[in-house]
């Protein structure tokens, strides 16, 4: 990783972005299964 320590506001930032995305993904594969199966 080298020495740049990421600040531990940009960690948490980074975190939020990655949740936000994991969350958005996952409400887009419900949709596409619930989908699937109503189809």
């Amino acid at each position: 990783m080298g020495s740049n320590k990421i600040s531990t506001k940009e960690q948490i930032i980074k975190f939020k972005d990655y949740a936000d995305i994991a969350d958005a993904s996952y409400s887009f594969l419900h949709y596409v299964f619930e989908n699937e199966r109503n189809g």
